[in-house]
């Protein structure tokens, strides 16, 4: 977590939620084609709709769980509003889903791992507040598992909702700090 000296992240109740970049980590797919069998090999056709996925489903989870929180989410910039504009980079996948038109599963360990990368700004100046950067696996908690395109789905929402909660406590604990200096 990096936070730009004398920040006042506490003072911020609705936020922009941009739409967020996802981004394969380098050769991932030239990786995994050349261990891959030919009808299992990832096209750009693939990876794209995994990055539409994905974008959409993490811009969810931050969306419904800061509502929940009491943040406004708006589209309007204010002196209260913060622009969070979070990313995926690094992103690897274990066996993605590659609509064979047969099913197909794969034993893994960890669905995919990626990096949380998400920068915060100030609505109407538009200077950067602060920026977090935080790698994670979709792991079903130590044990394997059958890979497809679910099981990748409802992992990747669960590392999701753990950014989603830290960006939550963030906030939250910007906000009694700042709430405390007033009173």
């Amino acid at each position: 977590v990096y936070s730009v000296p004398d920040s006042e992240l506490g003072r911020y109740t609705k936020v922009v939620l941009l739409d967020s970049h996802v981004a394969f980590r380098d050769n991932w797919q030239k990786e995994y084609n050349r261990q891959s069998p030919f009808a299992l090999r990832v096209d750009e056709k693939d990876m794209q709709r995994i990055r539409d996925e994905l974008a959409t489903d993490l811009k969810a989870v931050f969306s419904e769980s800061l509502t929940e929180a009491g943040y406004e989410v708006t589209t309007e910039a204010g002196p209260d509003v913060l622009v969070i504009w979070p990313a995926i980079i690094n992103l690897s996948v274990t066996a993605p889903d590659v609509r064979t038109p047969e099913r197909r599963e794969t034993i893994v360990h960890s669905a995919m791992r990626m990096t949380l990368f998400m920068e915060f700004y100030d609505s109407t100046t538009q200077a950067l507040i602060g920026r977090i950067i935080d790698a994670e696996a979709a792991e079903p908690g130590g044990n394997f598992m059958w890979a497809h395109q679910g099981s990748n789905k409802s992992q990747a929402k669960r590392v999701f909702q753990q950014w989603a909660d830290d960006l939550q406590s963030l906030l939250d604990d910007a906000r009694s700090s700042a709430s405390g200096d007033n009173d």
